[in-house]
């Protein structure tokens, strides 16, 4: 033994060859136990921002539903750092080449502005929905179902409290103050109002600004827990919670949600008499609500068949019609006139060229996602938008590609605008949940 040895010198001591190994090893476990705690934390905290969308409002009473959303995937490239690939890079490059052919080929030259900020709005929510999928993909496919089992059953439980519990009065004041400003005051007692002429009692809103979001909040986390990991026991769990949520918030999007969840089952159930056996119990479960039900049912299914009859656009009851009524018919004057690209992404001063409909122009382009998308887009420009998404899919690993166009095309139903924040990050949740399905079985 040397000098130096004894005394603790040499290189081995100054380099910290001389720490003891288990040292180093707790170290660095706890440092990436750290790491992949802060990345689930980051997950679950856009679940919910996603979810609410809270707005922030300017002083000129302008509102921004997405600042919290691209606030968490900031904070996740400087924590992580992100990576475009070149498929990312070449699929955004198609998708902001195809909206500005939108507007080329549309022969409408109004409304630059609103033309400008929609393809910069389009661009940004599928770039987000690529850095969301980058953060999903960092955490363990058993956790991020996990985290989808709570959040759908958060919704399903308070939704019922909301309803029937002492829920309501918090989710109230949450909203006056979350969703109003200076220039625009929430006004929840006609919420209310319109739930009672709706559907006969007041719907959940469970911390967001209306129904609709509580029931696409439903159907995207309860689907994306089934679709992740299929079974036929979380088919039924997803089924029943389903015809459950129908009754508690009276909404048509759960309707979009049922039909998702039988579509996964008729894609991935293998066991036809399982999937067989799993109708009878959803059609079961239907007549024994109907029958506990009775009046409420009868109540609410009478108030759907007036709102979806009603022509009156100033009436609390044209919900239905301005989702599923107007927007096809506005779309079926634009495709008469301009089939090919539409008025082009942005052109809704154009619209009103076309529509025949004697309504302000937002009822007749309604809320409709689908309609919206080929209004714009035209024909041409839908399929060169969906050979895109497929072409990226693919590349992406996604087998089961019709499925999750399907998906799609359920989400689009649910949602009034096709270049959103919250539709385009939904859809790529669903990306990474069938990608991390194919990645289970190599």
């Amino acid at each position: 033994m040397s000098k130096d040895d004894i005394q603790g010198g040499g290189e081995g001591a100054l380099s910290g060859e001389g720490v003891p190994e288990r040292q180093i090893s707790y170290s660095a476990n706890y440092g990436r136990w750290l790491g992949e705690k802060v990345h689930v934390s980051l997950l679950g905290l856009y679940f919910l921002i996603l979810y609410v969308l809270l707005p922030v409002s300017l002083s000129d009473g302008t509102q921004l539903p997405a600042f919290w959303v691209l606030g968490v995937t900031g904070l996740y490239s400087l924590l992580y750092g992100i990576r475009l690939y070149r498929t990312d890079i070449i699929f955004l490059l198609a998708i902001m080449l195809i909206a500005i052919a939108s507007v080329l080929f549309s022969g409408e030259w109004v409304g630059e502005g609103d033309r400008y900020k929609s393809i910069a709005l389009l661009l940004f929510s599928l770039l987000n929905g690529v850095i969301f999928l980058q953060i999903m993909e960092g955490v363990d496919r058993t956790v991020v179902g996990r985290l989808l089992l709570i959040s759908f059953l958060l919704i399903l439980i308070g939704s019922i409290l909301e309803v029937w519990g002492g829920l309501r009065g918090i989710s109230d004041t949450f909203r006056m103050w979350a969703f109003g400003s200076e220039h625009s005051i929430f006004d929840v007692a006609r919420a209310h109002k319109r739930d009672l002429s709706l559907v006969g009692f007041i719907r959940p809103n469970l911390f967001t600004s209306e129904t609709s979001n509580v029931a696409k909040g439903f159907l995207v986390f309860s689907s994306a827990w089934l679709l992740l990991d299929y079974n036929a026991r979380k088919l039924a769990v997803v089924l029943v919670c389903n015809v459950l949520m129908v009754f508690v918030t009276g909404s048509l999007v759960m309707v979009v949600s049922l039909l998702i969840a039988c579509l996964i089952a008729l894609f991935l159930e293998k066991d036809f008499k399982s999937l067989l056996g799993l109708v009878v119990l959803c059609i079961g479960g239907v007549i024994t609500l109907f029958i506990v039900m009775h009046e409420e049912v009868s109540s609410m299914l009478a108030r759907l068949s007036v709102l979806a009859s009603s022509q009156d656009a100033s009436s609390t009851v044209s919900s239905v019609a301005v989702r599923m009524i107007y927007p096809f018919i506005t779309l079926a004057d634009v495709l008469s006139e301009n089939p090919y690209f539409g008025v082009g992404i942005g052109g809704t001063e154009a619209i009103s060229q076309y529509a025949t409909l004697q309504l302000p122009l937002g009822l007749a382009v309604g809320n409709n996602g689908l309609s919206n998308l080929i209004v714009y887009f035209g024909l041409v420009g839908v399929f060169l938008l969906m050979v895109s998404i497929a072409w990226y899919c693919i590349k992406k690993g996604i087998r089961d590609v019709l499925l999750l166009f399907f998906i799609l095309l359920g989400l689009l139903q649910t949602m009034g605008d096709a270049w959103t924040i919250r539709l385009w990050a939904y859809f790529f949740l669903f990306v990474s949940v069938m990608r991390g399905r194919r990645l289970s079985k190599v």
